[in-house]
């Protein structure tokens, strides 16, 4: 069972019946009247009059809890109503006032300075370490440029030198070389390497670009791979 609601079209009282009921009745004024029209009523009050005449109780109809509405207490019930309406509305807003937002999070002003100072602290670490490393390299590879002929006294088509130590250097020439030419290379390189202040070679690779192929020397050995004609 359905509870649905009316307006008594009498008296103007509130009128609670079961849905199925095709008649309703006030339980005020005890008028019976179809429950469609008692719906109607209640849905569009507006300049609808009440008679309020006196009826005789009936013993076959089914109440339910019921509210009097006059005209103007019905008035008063839809402007309740809206007012209720718009404070659950502005309730809603209230609270999304209070919805945390990642701008509403401010960390405190100790917090802030002490990690812009580790960051700065970081930064100067970074630099303190890498500027150094950088002047040597440039240092090194200053000092090998000059003396570049007497890595390779041959055709040099071109040549560089990288790595955090300069531990490897790539030659390009149009002259052919052989295993021990290469060989040469490598030792003569590590020779200029460790003269400008890198002692350790076990590290470095020098890779020849020569005429049938390329060669990749390092501390393991000479490996040479021809080029596919």
């Amino acid at each position: 069972m359905a509870t649905s609601q009316g307006m008594c079209k009498n008296c103007g009282s509130l009128i609670m019946f079961d849905d199925r009921d095709n008649t309703c009745e006030c339980v005020f004024c005890h008028c019976v009247f179809p429950s469609k029209e008692a719906v109607e009523i209640l849905e569009n009050p507006e300049g609808r009059t009440f008679a309020n005449e006196k009826f005789e109780a009936t013993s076959d109809s089914h109440h339910y809890t019921t509210r009097v509405y006059s005209t103007e207490s019905l008035e008063k019930q839809i402007a309740r109503e809206e007012v209720k309406r718009s404070q659950e509305g502005s309730s809603k807003e209230k609270k999304d006032e209070f919805e945390v937002t990642a701008k509403d999070v401010k960390a405190p002003k100790k917090l802030t300075i002490g990690l812009y100072a580790a960051t700065v602290a970081f930064v100067a670490i970074i630099l303190a370490i890498s500027i150094p490393m950088y002047s040597s390299r440039m240092k090194i590879t200053d000092s090998i440029e000059k003396n570049v002929t007497k890595i390779y006294d041959g055709n040099i088509a071109g040549h560089s030198i990288y790595g955090q130590s300069c531990q490897t250097f790539n030659l390009v020439t149009n002259d052919e070389l052989d295993k021990d030419g290469a060989q040469n290379v490598y030792d003569n390189y590590c020779a200029q390497r460790s003269d400008a202040g890198k002692k350790d070679s076990k590290d470095v690779t020098v890779v020849i670009y020569c005429d049938g192929g390329i060669y990749t020397v390092d501390d393991s050995g000479v490996n040479f791979a021809p080029d596919e004609k």
